[in-house]
């Protein structure tokens, strides 16, 4: 049975920046991403695979600081949602993507949040994440005993919080 869990978190000043980062460089990555695809389509009538992405992401997390501070898979997973999106837009399901601009909303995603990047400490009331830290956490229910997390997704909302 899959079961959705939503937890408000408080972070430190240093947390929330770290995290406002994250989310500046998920949205980003994503802009990058679809100008190259873009581009390539437009300039030589070649399609971007995500695959061919991920290895100019792995170059371009070397080389850009801000890219650097973003988990790695949290950035494969940004491209992944791209081309599903692209995916979505050929079958004729949805519009084609659009840039993101960067406001007050926004999110990034550790897809496989039980390989340690995400860790609920329900007893100290803390959710560890990966380039973060243990971010103070207020869980409205009960975990399940032996359950595990399978993604989690940081959302700031558009009222900041």
């Amino acid at each position: 049975m899959k079961t959705a869990f939503r937890f408000r978190l408080y972070p430190d000043r240093e947390q929330s920046k770290k995290m406002s980062r994250m989310i500046e460089a998920a949205c980003r990555l994503w802009n990058d991403a679809l100008a190259h695809r873009k581009w390539r389509w437009e300039g030589q009538r070649l399609s971007t695979s995500y695959s061919q992405q991920c290895w100019i992401l792995t170059a371009e997390r070397k080389a850009d600081p801000l890219l650097g501070g973003l988990y790695s898979q949290s950035g494969q997973e940004v491209l992944r949602r791209l081309d599903r999106a692209f995916e979505a837009f050929f079958e004729g399901r949805s519009r084609h993507p659009r840039f993101k601009g960067f406001s007050g909303s926004g999110s990034f995603t550790y897809p496989p949040a039980y390989n340690g990047s995400v860790k609920p400490d329900v007893p100290r009331k803390r959710l560890f994440l990966s380039k973060v830290g243990n971010v103070r956490a207020v869980f409205h229910r009960p975990l399940p005993r032996d359950s595990r997390m399978k993604t989690c997704t940081v959302v700031r909302e558009p009222d900041g919080e």
